[in-house]
């Protein structure tokens, strides 16, 4: 007989060995149902599709491969030049990346990374699984198997239908039933060990989600307390004090202790929950005696010491709530080396911006609320439209055993309304616009809204699990009572047509309610095994999950669009700047498949979309005309010579012949994805300006106004971009528009003359003479832009095309440049934003030659995080401009001496302190400086990483005495009688 079968003492036991595997075969229940959707969406091994969507497609997925490649070059990953002109690293490290089930990335490499993801998708749902199921059997003192099914539940709620894409989310979902089990165990026990270890793990691996999980800890320590206890309940044993009638020594206070053979009952199961026991009062004159062996050992009266009374040293609320107090901070020390420099990013980022609602606003009704709770509802993602209700579904059985729970006479009615508040706050906490402000960090979420519901569906399932206990109790008249109930409902539904449920919801919902009520009744008759009606209740719960979840689970981009030009890239960057003497400089591509391919590739580039970016350099970069959002991201497209030349532009990448202008681009190499163009016109990251930049004009909604006050408020030079008017204009669906009400604006109205259907408007740019042309061009109303200029064809199809920059390249006389917009189907009206300008080369070429007579920056060294250089500044109104987002964690030094940031007014933007460094344009970096030559360092000291690692390590400490205290020194402190509050032994009798 194999081993595994056995106790230590040999006899076949399968309780045992269902209690050493049961929580193994919940994550292997969850991992064939991973392999099954998988299968279904043709991705992983099994067709040519990846995981990758939305924001896991433009953020999260390069972010990835970009950590994967900082870890195996060595990179630093405290700052990266990588996207957004530079960032701190740490922001998008632990914000994004720091689970460590990202580490599979490392097995499979850089070009497999949507299959890592993929993994790293499968491999936390199989946690969660886990870590339900293990906290059901530990919660409720029982190892059953029925317990595996509300595991698999839980892994595959409907918040994992909706954000299963968003990974970064998903440590916390699964470690969560750890925290509330840590809970139960320091209120129950005394013992925050799994609490520490559950919440230090979330708090690191997302800080987001560990505030959420912080706020709900708090909500669920209050619930489990007063649903089991009273405010005056005690935890420790009542101690007593005696005094002994000797005449040569005082009396001794001990304490009493559970013997032996309690101690080592108490060490092999955890006992459940009781009722809290009655303690007695002890008279001031109390006489007791105490007795070894009362044949031998004669008794002694001894006196009882009058003592205070204490208040709190033995109330098990008091204790407790300052043990799980301590505890969380404890877990804040542990984390903050993480915690601290995302605080500082943030307060950097628009994560932080939002202002507490004026109003209060509902947001929808609780027959909604309650309808989303069945199998097949659409998943909520986006937060705009009339669907925008939480992802609670989480199995129909959980919404049939809550009428279980509620009249179940074995389960105390003070745990049945702790309940139902806690419920009732989850609900409030969805439906009013003031909670949820509050639930997602005093910020309104720009889009998947809810995102702390996942805590729903684990009280539900808690909730329904100890209704699942008591399931015989009820007759198999109640079941199909509830069966007729839930069926009703959804009749209900269907005839008032909620957004979020169609005929396969209704379907599914009567399908499943028939079939659970005939395993319940099952359940109820003497009739049948139990193991058959658990294997029954298994299966019947996959096929729930799987005909509900896998149809709205969406995998649908292809990989081969994502990875496969990734080597020819690396190849012909390798070959394009093997020989350039250059330390540094930044590059781009012409075409970006993703927001964030600069950390996908591999380049020092411009374009970035994190929560962690710099709000005030994506509102600069907007008003430069770059494709942004104006919060946390700004894509570059082709831009003018402008921008390239004061944003460090040295190579462009083409990958769909776009660069039509040989004066401005050498062509460098080319191979069958790209063609390498050097740009001619290119500047260092620092170099000589005047003065008078710290004065340059942002504030017209004009790009090519903005980028000409950049260049004559950094030279002199003045109208280097000329605007260019439409020449003609044609629409169809389209009410009239005039080519005068086009003339020196940037956006103008549109109508259309039949609604429903697309609209279409044509400009069309005739040339005066030969040159550089660029348009501004984009609306959210657009479902393509179509551009059309000499030998460059441009067509871009997206749901919302913000309007953006494009450099047209030359223009011959005889060329035409005609743009269409093609206004969605859904949008009857709106704004169109065009304009138009052509450079004047003589200008350009002024104030570039101006620049590099005033002084350019010759770099000497560099690294991620520090770089060093010369330069000589000639011009008497001297100012150095960098293109180095605004970051005051940067120190910088020019001739040994350290210069100081500018302080100022973070809302009015008046300068309260004048410095050496100065923001300019609201997102740069420009330095104060004096004609001469000058050495400039850079030194990257990213703010609260090393008070961070200060208190982690204080953490660290504290939880190594802790160890030391509980191994080695805990009896020897008993024997003295000195034994710590929060160390004593509770009560395991009143638990």
């Amino acid at each position: 007989m194999s081993p595994l079968l056995k106790r230590k003492n040999g006899i076949q036991d399968d309780k045992y060995l269902l209690k050493k595997y049961c929580f193994l075969s919940a994550a292997f229940a969850c991992g064939i149902m991973m392999v099954i959707f998988f299968f279904h969406q043709n991705t992983l091994t099994f067709g040519p599709r990846t995981v990758l969507r939305m924001d896991l497609y433009h953020q999260y997925g390069p972010l990835y491969a970009e950590v994967y490649d900082r870890l195996t070059g060595g990179d630093s990953l405290i700052y990266s030049w990588t996207s957004g002109l530079g960032a701190s690293f740490l922001g998008n490290l632990f914000n994004y990346c720091s689970s460590p089930f990202a580490l599979i990335m490392l097995i499979l490499g850089h070009k497999n990374m949507p299959e890592a993801i993929a993994l790293m998708i499968m491999l936390k749902a199989m946690f969660a699984a886990t870590a339900f199921t293990y906290y059901i059997n530990k919660s409720n003192n029982c190892v059953k198997k029925e317990s595996i099914v509300f595991g698999l539940l839980y892994a595959f709620s409907g918040y994992f239908v909706a954000f299963s894409w968003n990974i970064m989310w998903f440590d916390a979902v699964a470690v969560f039933p750890l925290v509330i089990l840590g809970i139960e165990r320091i209120i129950q026990y005394n013992k925050p060990a799994m609490y520490i270890a559950a919440m230090t793990y979330t708090m690191i691996t997302n800080y987001y989600m560990a505030y959420m999980v912080c706020i709900l800890s708090v909500m669920y320590f209050i619930y489990y307390y007063f649903g089991r206890y009273e405010l005056s309940s005690k935890i420790f044993k009542p101690v007593k004090t005696t005094e002994i009638e000797d005449k040569n020594s005082e009396s001794e206070i001990v304490e009493e202790e559970p013997t032996a053979t309690v101690e080592a009952a108490i060490t092999e199961t955890e006992l459940p929950v009781a009722t809290e026991a009655d303690t007695e009062a002890v008279s001031e004159e109390a006489v007791y005696t105490e007795s070894v062996a009362a044949s031998e050992v004669p008794v002694i009266k001894k006196k009882e010491k009058k003592k205070k009374p204490s208040r709190f040293k033995d109330n098990r609320f008091w204790v407790t709530g300052w043990s799980f107090a301590l505890s969380s901070f404890l877990c804040f020390c542990l984390a903050a080396f993480a915690l601290l420099p995302v605080a500082y990013c943030l307060g950097t980022s628009s994560a932080t911006a939002g202002t507490f609602p004026e109003e209060a606003k509902q947001y929808f009704d609780i027959f909604r609320f309650i309808a989303n709770h069945l199998p097949g509802v659409e998943a909520t993602i986006r937060s705009s439209g009339d669907n925008v209700i939480p992802n609670v579904y989480c199995g129909l059985i959980a919404v049939m055993l809550l009428p279980v729970y509620f009249l179940s006479d074995k389960i105390k009615g003070k745990q049945k309304v702790a309940s139902a508040i806690l419920l009732m706050a989850c609900f409030v906490g969805f439906v009013i616009n003031y909670f949820n402000f509050i639930w997602h960090g005093l910020h309104m979420p720009n889009d998947l809204p809810y995102r702390w519901s996942f805590a729903y569906s684990f009280f539900l399932l808690m909730i329904a699990f100890k209704g699942f206990e008591n399931i015989k109790e009820f007759s198999k008249k109640a079941y199909i009572g509830i069966g007729f109930a839930v069926m009703f409902f959804a009749v209900l539904v269907e005839k008032i047509e909620v957004p979020n449920c169609d005929e396969l919801t209704i379907l599914l919902t009567v399908v499943f309610t028939v079939l659970y009520v005939v395993i319940f009744g099952m359940m109820k008759s003497e009739r049948y095994k139990k193991n058959a009606i658990v294997t029954l209740l298994f299966f019947t719960v996959i096929l729930e999950i799987v005909v509900a979840d896998a149809p709205k689970m969406t995998m649908a981009q292809p990989k081969d669009a994502y990875t496969s030009d990734y080597y020819n890239y690396k190849e012909l960057q390798e070959e394009t700047e093997a020989d350039d003497k250059e330390l540094f400089f930044r590059t781009e591509l012409t075409k970006l498949r993703a927001r964030m391919d600069p950390a996908w590739y591999g380049y020092n580039g411009v374009s970035i979309f994190s929560s962690m970016a710099y709000e005030h350099t994506a509102k600069a970069m907007e008003k430069l005309g770059l494709f942004g959002n104006n919060i946390n991201s700004y894509t570059y497209y082709p831009q003018t010579a402008i921008f390239n030349s004061m944003f460090n532009i040295r190579y462009l990448y083409d990958n769909m012949d776009f660069i039509q202008n040989e004066k401005m681009f050498t062509k460098v190499t080319e191979n069958e994805d790209f063609e390498a163009f050097r740009y001619n016109y290119y500047l260092p990251l620092l170099f000589s300006v005047s003065d008078s930049i710290t004065e340059w004009d942002t504030s017209s909604s004009n790009p090519f106004t903005v980028q000409n006050n950049l260049i004559a408020s950094a030279t002199g030079v003045e109208d280097v971009l000329i605007p260019v008017d439409a020449t003609d204009i044609s629409t169809e669906n389209i009410n009239d528009i005039s080519l005068e009400s086009l003339s020196g604006s940037t956006a103008f109205s549109v109508s259309k003359k039949s609604n429903g259907s697309e609209g279409k408007v044509t400009l069309k740019i005739k040339p005066e003479e030969a040159g550089n042309y660029y348009i501004y061009a984009g609306s959210t109303k657009l479902s393509s832009l179509v551009v059309d200029a000499g030998d460059l064809h441009y067509n871009y199809v997206s749901s919302s095309i913000q309007p953006f920059t494009l450099d047209l390249g030359n223009l011959d006389v005889n060329d035409e440049a005609v743009i269409t917009f093609n206004v969605a189907s859904g949008n009857n009206s709106g704004s169109l934003s065009f304009c138009a300008a052509k450079l004047d080369e003589a200008k350009f070429e002024e104030a570039y030659e101006k620049i590099l007579s005033n002084g350019t920056f010759e770099m000497t060294a560099f690294d991620e995080t520090s770089f060093d250089g010369k330069i000589n500044v000639t011009n008497d109104d001297a100012f150095i401009w960098t293109s180095i987002p605004y970051d005051e964690s940067w120190e910088i030094t020019v001739d040994g001496n350290v210069m100081t940031y500018t302080a100022f007014d973070e809302e009015t933007g008046e300068v309260t302190a004048d410095g050496d460094i100065v923001k300019i344009g609201g997102g740069f970096i420009g330095i104060k400086t004096e004609p001469g030559e000058h050495t400039v360092s850079f030194n990257y000291k990213a703010k609260g990483l090393s008070t961070g690692i200060m208190l982690t390590l204080l953490g660290i400490g504290t939880l190594a005495l802790v160890i030391l205290y509980k191994l080695w020194l805990e009896k020897f402190f008993e024997k003295k009688g000195i034994v710590p509050v929060f160390f004593r032994k509770p009560d395991y009798q009143n638990n």
